[in-house]
Protein backbone atom coordinates (compact mmCIF):
# COMPACT_ATOMS: atom_id res chain seq x y z
CA UNK A 1 0.00 0.00 0.00
CA UNK A 2 0.81 3.33 -0.85
CA UNK A 3 -0.40 5.31 2.60
CA UNK A 4 1.17 3.84 5.76
CA UNK A 5 -1.14 4.79 9.13
CA UNK A 6 0.31 4.04 12.62
CA UNK A 7 -2.13 2.97 15.22
CA UNK A 8 -1.12 3.69 18.66
CA UNK A 9 -1.18 0.55 20.93
CA UNK A 10 -3.84 0.83 23.69
CA UNK A 11 -3.22 -2.62 24.89
CA UNK A 12 -2.98 -2.47 28.70
CA UNK A 13 0.01 -4.34 29.83
CA UNK A 14 0.93 -6.24 32.53
CA UNK A 15 4.07 -6.82 32.69
CA UNK A 16 7.01 -6.21 35.49
CA UNK A 17 10.48 -6.21 34.82
CA UNK A 18 11.59 -10.17 36.17
CA UNK A 19 14.56 -8.16 37.90
CA UNK A 20 11.75 -6.04 39.95
CA UNK A 21 10.20 -9.00 41.34
CA UNK A 22 12.21 -11.05 44.05
CA UNK A 23 15.20 -13.12 42.58
CA UNK A 24 13.73 -16.41 44.17
CA UNK A 25 10.97 -16.01 41.73
CA UNK A 26 13.21 -15.75 38.31
CA UNK A 27 15.06 -18.67 39.78
CA UNK A 28 11.97 -20.46 40.65
CA UNK A 29 10.41 -19.98 36.63
CA UNK A 30 14.20 -20.90 35.56
CA UNK A 31 13.79 -24.05 37.09
CA UNK A 32 10.33 -24.68 36.01
CA UNK A 33 11.55 -24.07 32.56
CA UNK A 34 13.89 -26.43 32.85
CA UNK A 35 11.41 -29.38 34.46
CA UNK A 36 9.66 -28.54 31.53
CA UNK A 37 11.95 -29.20 28.69
CA UNK A 38 14.16 -31.61 30.25
CA UNK A 39 16.06 -34.31 28.43
CA UNK A 40 14.36 -36.38 26.33
CA UNK A 41 16.62 -38.97 27.24
CA UNK A 42 16.79 -39.38 30.59
CA UNK A 43 14.82 -41.76 31.56
CA UNK A 44 13.65 -40.77 34.98
CA UNK A 45 11.70 -37.73 34.08
CA UNK A 46 8.56 -37.33 35.65
CA UNK A 47 6.70 -36.00 32.88
CA UNK A 48 7.60 -36.52 28.73
CA UNK A 49 9.59 -33.30 28.30
CA UNK A 50 7.54 -30.25 26.11
CA UNK A 51 8.73 -27.95 23.60
CA UNK A 52 10.89 -25.07 24.46
CA UNK A 53 8.55 -22.70 23.00
CA UNK A 54 5.73 -24.27 24.78
CA UNK A 55 7.56 -23.64 27.69
CA UNK A 56 8.76 -19.51 27.22
CA UNK A 57 4.41 -19.58 27.06
CA UNK A 58 4.29 -21.12 29.87
CA UNK A 59 6.71 -18.80 31.82
CA UNK A 60 5.28 -15.97 30.02
CA UNK A 61 1.88 -16.63 31.64
CA UNK A 62 3.68 -17.12 35.02
CA UNK A 63 5.60 -13.98 35.16
CA UNK A 64 2.28 -12.32 33.43
CA UNK A 65 0.31 -12.81 36.65
CA UNK A 66 3.00 -12.07 38.77
CA UNK A 67 3.05 -8.79 37.30
CA UNK A 68 -0.80 -8.30 37.70
CA UNK A 69 -0.87 -8.89 40.82
CA UNK A 70 1.73 -6.20 41.74
CA UNK A 71 0.32 -4.32 38.96
CA UNK A 72 -3.28 -4.66 41.46
CA UNK A 73 -1.44 -3.54 44.56
CA UNK A 74 0.90 -6.74 45.83
CA UNK A 75 3.92 -5.87 46.65
CA UNK A 76 6.92 -7.57 44.34
CA UNK A 77 8.69 -8.47 47.46
CA UNK A 78 8.99 -11.94 48.41
CA UNK A 79 6.34 -12.54 51.31
CA UNK A 80 7.57 -12.28 55.08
Amino acid sequence: PSLRVDVPDRRRRYHVPLETLPKSFGDALRAYRQALTGDILDHDLRAKPIKPVSADHKIASLHRLASAAVASGGSPSAPS
